[in-house]
């Protein structure tokens, strides 16, 4: 082999390996979005039933403070709607940005 094909061969095999580390780091770093990404998704479904079980406590509880059932079921959709309002106004403030932030955080994390 002459000098030329030796160094073709050498640069043909440093290219494989930068696209083969260039593979493992995307694959590194799109397991750790998936993986953060998913423990949310867990977080916030736990939440989410704490939150349904307590409104429908609440519920009864005020709606034996009124006498009529269906009072307390109407002041808990009443306060749903305001705070769906709110975050609705706040989304991209308090929802979007941020999970904006921790996608490009965990992309580009150095550890």
């Amino acid at each position: 082999m002459n000098k030329t094909e030796e160094l073709l061969h050498e640069l043909k095999e440093y290219i494989a390996l930068r696209i083969r580390i260039g593979q493992l780091i995307f694959s590194n770093k799109s397991s750790i979005v998936a993986s953060s990404l998913i423990t949310y998704m867990i977080i916030f479904m736990l939440a989410f039933f704490f939150i349904l079980v307590l409104t429908i406590g609440l519920s009864l509880w005020i709606s034996t403070l009124f006498g009529k059932w269906f009072i307390g079921f109407l002041i808990m959709a009443g306060i749903y709607l305001f705070l769906g309002v709110i975050i609705y106004s706040f989304r991209n403030k308090w929802i979007r940005q941020p999970m904006n932030d921790l996608i490009v955080k965990e992309i580009f994390d150095e550890d």
